[in-house]
């Protein structure tokens, strides 16, 4: 049987971005995440946005994941 492996060191967190999706706003949200020592974050996808505007959408997430 293999030791079991520690991740304690892992302090994350799920990131919904609600309708706040402008870039001062997403820079001040990680700012928080930074300040918590917070390194990993689970984005929640909306699947009515993504519906909405799927092109936007994505392009919204490729930020967010290029801010982080």
């Amino acid at each position: 049987m293999r030791p079991l492996q520690d991740y304690s060191h892992i302090r994350g967190v799920c990131y919904n971005p609600g309708e706040a999706k402008d870039q001062e706003t997403l820079e001040r949200h990680l700012s928080y995440a930074r300040r918590l020592t917070i390194n990993s974050t689970r984005f929640w996808m909306n699947m009515d946005s993504y519906e909405k505007d799927p092109d936007g959408y994505f392009d919204m997430l490729e930020n967010f994941m290029s801010t982080c």
